[in-house]
């Protein structure tokens, strides 16, 4: 593989209605700011579909795979806080 490769994680998500989801995409986006060096990550919402997806520069190394890996990770546990959060503001209301 070519250093100069990336290695792309695309991860979906339905969570509903256009409104939840850009609500997710939202809190998403502002911790995806804080990748590690040689990572981005960014996430859209496409009607009730959440799409995230992790970009990794010199894939390579093992351990920017594990960095990649790690990035999704953090990104699913904050895609189920977020949603958590939304729903829960959600019944609230009703």
């Amino acid at each position: 593989m070519d250093p100069q490769e990336e290695c792309v994680i695309e991860v979906r998500v339905e969570v509903g209605d256009p409104a939840t989801a850009f609500s997710v995409v939202s809190s998403l986006n502002v911790d995806n700011k804080l990748t590690p060096k040689g990572v981005t990550a960014t996430c859209q919402q496409e009607r009730g579909l959440v799409i995230c997806e992790v970009r990794v520069k010199e894939c390579d190394d093992p351990r920017r795979v594990l960095t990649a890996r790690n990035t999704i990770d953090d990104l699913l546990i904050n895609l189920r806080a977020s949603l958590a959060s939304i729903r829960a503001l959600k019944g609230s209301e009703g």
